[in-house]
């Protein structure tokens, strides 16, 4: 599979486990497992698609900000980081999440909200509304399993319900975890843990824009000869 390197400077330190590094390939994982319909044309769509990109890569200079400011305060409190992480998070993450789950809508497959008036999802706007592990299932079932992050989701929900400890002068948070049919208490180097997940939100927009390339010359070439 296709390693892409960092696509962005920051001074935040490497994974604490470097087996977490993202190694996938969107492209690859796109084009095996769907397929466009004869009766769909996703061209109309697909330009849709650039438009969403164009706005994925304008926000990466805000969250570029914040990581070069949280590169600076990391050592002193792990607040800065732990908030840093629920903004990238809920920001850049989600939204990549968003334009690949919106990609596949454009190629035919439903995304399904029960809960909703209007069950089935067709716009950004829709999507951008429905849960975090509706998301995250959608995309599991349509073989994506390799970019959602399931880990940095517990991390992102004890964050945003205050329910975490920081440690001063360290970049260490505490939470609350089940072992065991126990609660005990677990360190996360935050930093390590928002650096893992910066990567791999810059990592989709890359081979996002490269996938949504290569589905705009197979369409054009497909419905010519359609």
């Amino acid at each position: 599979m296709l390693i892409i390197e960092k696509a962005y400077n920051v001074t935040l330190i490497e994974y604490a486990n470097m087996a977490n590094k993202p190694i996938f390939n969107l492209s690859e994982l796109f084009l095996k497992n769907v397929t466009p319909q004869k009766n769909l044309n996703p061209l109309k769509q697909l330009q849709e698609m650039v438009w969403q990109l164009q706005k994925l890569k304008n926000s990466m200079g805000t969250t570029q900000s914040l990581l070069d400011i949280t590169s600076e305060r990391e050592t002193k409190n792990s607040l800065f980081p732990a908030i840093t992480f629920l903004f990238t998070f809920e920001g850049m993450y989600l939204s990549c999440l968003n334009s690949v789950i919106y990609l596949l809508i454009c190629f035919g497959h439903d995304l399904y909200d029960p809960i909703r008036k209007n069950p089935y999802i067709h716009s950004p706007e829709e999507i951008a509304e429905v849960s975090v592990e509706l998301k995250f299932r959608f995309l599991e079932e349509h073989q994506l399993k390799a970019i959602v992050l399931r880990d940095s989701q517990f991390i992102r929900n004890k964050i945003a319900h205050n329910e975490f400890k920081c440690q001063n002068g360290s970049s260490i948070i505490t939470l609350n975890v089940k072992k065991d049919h126990k609660i005990v208490e677990k360190d996360y180097h935050i930093s390590s843990e928002l650096a893992l997940l910066a990567d791999y939100s810059y990592n989709i927009v890359i081979q996002l824009e490269a996938l949504i390339n290569t589905l705009s010359q197979q369409n054009e070439v497909f419905y010519k000869q359609a």
